[in-house]
């Protein structure tokens, strides 16, 4: 606690205030108290006070749309992917799956957190609590009632979070001088994950987005948007009236839910990669580039293939050819390489036919292919409607490529 009193009385000596601004709205006396809005909710005692929380419990086998909520999967992969040590193993019931509803979404000390959604596996299901700051005085009390939640798990799981939602949190604690349980735990971002799956399918891959795109399932009309949520809460501290916020619980609960579901559909993609469609075709190209990244060339070449294999859009097909032949290239497999950089620059593809260049240039020795391959690529080029300006150093590296070659060949080289 040293440490954070510290830091508070050095940011009130340069005259930053901590905690709740005046000007932020307290809370009328309530004339629909939260306690009849949210039927499951109870009281967390705090040594500053009392923290609203709400508990539901979805059951063992729970479906969120096609997806089963389970801790019987092996995460092992998406810990690598979030860079974990290769030392460290985590088990589903050492995460917890974190969102946040804030007064405003810009993020910075003037952004308040007034519940945190958790959600958590155990033998009873999958419990959800929502921590809810009924009045701008409870702060502390709701960071004191985070802490002891979150104070036996190992790992937290956002979506968006190590942006918005833990810095955000930490930031809290440190202006209220409680210490942050967010030091000694490791983060899973979903969001950087998602963005690279399906980047090719989905322009929009914001959570909401994913629910109904990916996990097939769609909320209630009970349903708030989630740039609603501030005013609402605002107003609630204004009125006393605490109905409207039935609609933000179910907001937060429904985004952890999904949080959770995402987990473990992205989990059983990376364990179970199968193109069953044209449209899952283009997120197995992604997801071949995640395995590289990760290091498992097979699972890369499997995942290739299904995409390939149930035909792709042309751009995105030469796209998956030109990596799939990277791949081959890393692994010294240069025939496999050749045939797909062959395939690729059927397509016009300059890349493809410098890449031929080098082969022929520098493993197989044969000059005059490789004056070939570079003479075709420059004559790819000159036709692409490609600005030239900004492909002017791949121009001068061609033509720097084919002086080379016939210099080669006139010196006897071949």
């Amino acid at each position: 606690m040293d440490e954070f009193e510290s830091i508070a009385d050095k940011l009130k000596s340069l005259g930053v205030q901590l905690g709740i601004p005046k000007n932020f709205p307290a809370t009328k006396k309530e004339n629909y108290p939260i306690e009849t809005v949210i039927a499951d909710g109870y009281e967390d005692i705090t040594p500053f006070g009392t923290t609203f929380i709400s508990k539901k419990i979805l059951p063992q086998g729970y479906q969120h749309g096609n997806t089963l909520l389970s801790d019987q999967v092996d995460t092992a992969l998406i810990q690598q992917w979030a860079k974990f040590s290769s030392n460290e193993t985590y088990d589903l019931r050492e995460f917890v799956f974190l969102d946040t509803e804030t007064s405003g979404l810009a993020g910075g000390t003037g952004t308040y957190p007034f519940m945190v959604g958790l959600g958590y596996y155990t033998d009873q299901g999958f419990i959800v609590h929502q921590l809810f700051m009924r009045s701008p005085q409870d702060e502390q009390s709701l960071l004191s009632s985070l802490s002891s939640f979150i104070e036996s798990f190992k790992v937290v799981v956002t979506f968006n979070g190590k942006s918005f939602d833990v810095p955000i949190l930490n930031s809290r604690h440190v202006l209220n001088g409680v210490p942050s349980p967010f030091k000694k735990l490791r983060h899973i971002d979903l969001l950087h994950l998602s963005r690279r799956i399906w980047r090719n399918r989905l322009k929009d891959r914001s959570l909401g987005s994913l629910e109904s795109e990916i996990l097939e399932t769609t909320r209630e009309q009970i349903e708030i948007p989630g740039w609603l949520v501030p005013k609402i809460y605002y107003d609630y501290l204004r009125s006393g009236d605490a109905r409207p916020l039935e609609g933000v619980f179910y907001h937060n609960t429904t985004d952890i839910i999904s949080l959770a579901a995402l987990m473990n559909y992205i989990n059983n993609m990376l364990l179970y990669p199968i193109a069953e469609n044209k449209e899952k075709a283009l997120d197995m190209v992604a997801l071949a580039q995640v395995f590289e990244k990760l290091g498992y060339l097979d699972r890369a070449i499997h995942s290739y293939e299904a995409g390939l294999s149930q035909g792709l859009p042309i751009n995105f097909f030469v796209r998956a050819l030109l990596g799939f032949a990277h791949l081959y290239r890393k692994q010294g497999n240069w025939e496999q390489a050749k045939e797909l950089w062959e395939k690729a620059a059927e397509y016009q593809q300059t890349t493809a036919c410098i890449e031929l260049a080098k082969y022929y240039e520098h493993v197989q020795k044969d000059y005059k292919q490789a004056q070939y391959w570079t003479d075709l690529g420059l004559e790819f080029f000159t036709q692409s409607t490609t600005s030239h300006y900004k492909n002017r150093k791949l121009q001068i590296d061609l033509v720097h490529r084919l002086a080379r070659i016939k210099k080669k060949i006139q010196d006897g080289n071949q």
